[in-house]
């Protein structure tokens, strides 16, 4: 009897260090994933982008649409298209993070969009 309780013993020991384990590795993982430097360095282009539409639009707001930024102008629609094309660009990236850390993310995301698009 006393020698199955160490066997049980030593199982659940060695459970708890591999839990833990997977602990350290889902940490780092997530902590990579959301390392804001990292993607950067990746993908530099789009980090600046976001900025540029992010201030060309406070300015819009700030300026109550007038000008060159206004949305009637042929400048304004176009800069219109291009904010919504950085927009759904920026979507999909977090799309694709998500789903890095958390397996199963993309699936459900479609599954409550379909159900939204109704």
């Amino acid at each position: 009897m006393e020698h199955e309780s160490q066997r049980i013993e030593r199982h659940i020991e060695a459970k708890k260090e591999q839990l833990g384990r997977n602990l350290d590795e889902l940490g780092t993982r997530v902590k990579s994933t959301l390392d804001w430097r990292s993607h950067y360095e990746r993908n530099p282009w789009l980090f600046l982008s976001v900025a540029f539409c992010g201030s060309a639009a406070a300015s819009a707001m700030i300026s109550g649409g007038r000008g060159s930024f206004s949305p009637h102008s042929g400048f304004g629609r176009t800069w219109s298209n291009v904010q919504s094309a950085l927009m759904s660009v920026a979507a999909q990236y977090a799309q694709n993070l998500m789903e890095e850390v958390i397996p199963g993310f993309r699936e459900e995301f479609q599954a409550r969009a379909e159900r939204h698009h109704v």
